[in-house]
């Protein structure tokens, strides 16, 4: 299948609030196409910016039907998550929510959020995670792969704190990582850009 085959198809699964950038040349491409790195920077045909979980399952599912590889954009800070016309981004930065559950102390966060929102959501209600120092790093790709900070001494690293996921998997279905599939919840702690693309996590 060919990626255009795709665009006529995705176009139709989405939301209203996501979109599908195909044009290199529009401000908007270049705006979601910008990583913090330029090196070995590739352009890919087209751009999905998601805007619900359902979104992201839709992309994956029609990315695996068609046989368009894929990367996930969170902060947009990978050195090695590029893809070029072979392949679409999924851009997960509008998909930036944080639920706060004050009574256990606990955080979910979907994987768009960057450290600058989720500290600053932490902050309001006096909680506290140890995330690396970096603004505008992705939270979730930044725990999923170990999370090294200045205070992992004391408390950990950011992994050390993930309890639960919600993961895309290979074969395009959505699951729940939890003490039920402790295998893969070890596994994510460290290494979880192998294992699917997580939708959300739960600290």
């Amino acid at each position: 299948m060919t990626v255009s085959t795709f665009l006529s198809a995705i176009n139709a699964e989405l939301s209203k609030e996501a979109k599908v950038l195909s044009d290199p040349d529009t401000n908007g491409f270049k705006a979601a196409h910008e990583r913090w790195t330029d090196r070995d920077l590739k352009t890919p045909s087209a751009i999905v910016i998601v805007a619900t979980e359902d979104d992201i399952v839709k992309t994956v599912q029609l990315a695996l039907k068609h046989d368009i590889p894929f990367v996930p954009k969170s902060g947009g800070h990978s050195a090695w998550s590029t893809i070029g016309q072979e392949g679409i981004i999924i851009d997960l930065s509008n998909y930036n929510k944080v639920k706060i559950d004050k009574s256990t102390k606990t955080v979910t966060i979907q994987s768009g959020i960057v450290n600058k929102q989720l500290i600053g959501a932490l902050y309001e209600h006096n909680l506290f995670l140890p995330l690396g120092g970096g603004n505008t790093i992705g939270s979730v790709p930044q725990a999923l792969g170990g999370g090294l900070c200045a205070l992992s001494k004391q408390c950990g690293n950011t992994s050390d704190n993930v309890l639960s996921a919600r993961l895309v998997t290979a074969t395009g279905e959505l699951i729940t990582v939890d003490s039920n599939r402790s295998d893969l919840l070890w596994a994510l702690k460290g290494a979880g850009q192998y294992f699917g693309l997580v939708t959300e996590l739960t600290l």
